[in-house]
């Protein structure tokens, strides 16, 4: 039980998958912005306040990423990945912008949300279907390293093969953008 009232909990009476459950939590959302990461990765104490910052300077912003690393089980981090100042080519790709992603929560509902289909680019479609409707002076890179990707043996950290289905879902989301 969580005595926080800005935290919310949520159950679903069956499993969704990613997409579902992560529509499910937008519709909880009451926040302006959303940031995306995924259950077991980690986030720098500072990355929050990177972010307010950053809108503080460019109110106007309606996506946001940052660079990243990759976290072992030990905490040991490595791989750094300093990412480029948005650039509409590259995105199509790679997906260097969903660690860490945060967007305008009114955006992702305009666009629809996460579309069921594509799980394990979920992240990726999402970005592709945003970018379109928004001005590139939109999109903002905040140049430090704010999110640690676990490796661990069922992450994409390590290799795309422990989930095949994510490729061909990039694919699609990539085709359709």
């Amino acid at each position: 039980v969580c005595n926080d009232s800005r935290i919310s909990v949520t159950f679903r009476e069956k499993n969704g998958h990613i997409c579902a459950a992560s529509n499910t939590a937008l519709a909880a959302a009451h926040g302006e912005y959303v940031v995306l990461m995924d259950q077991d990765d980690v986030l720098a104490h500072t990355a929050l306040a990177a972010v307010v910052l950053a809108l503080a300077e460019k109110p106007d912003a309606l996506l946001l990423y940052s660079d990243e690393d990759k976290i072992n089980s030990l905490d040991v981090r490595s791989e750094v990945y300093y990412k480029p100042e948005f650039d509409p080519d590259l995105i199509c790709s790679q997906n260097y912008f969903s660690h860490i992603g945060v967007y305008k929560t009114s955006l992702i509902r305009a666009v629809g949300g996460f579309r069921e289909g594509y799980e394990g680019s979920q992240d990726h479609d999402l970005v592709l279907r945003c970018i379109e409707k928004v001005q590139m002076n939109q999109i903002i890179h905040i140049p430090q390293v704010l999110y640690h990707w676990r490796l661990h043996s069922g992450s994409t950290a390590g290799s795309l093969e422990t989930k095949p289905y994510a490729l061909h879902s990039g694919i699609r989301a990539v085709q359709e953008h």
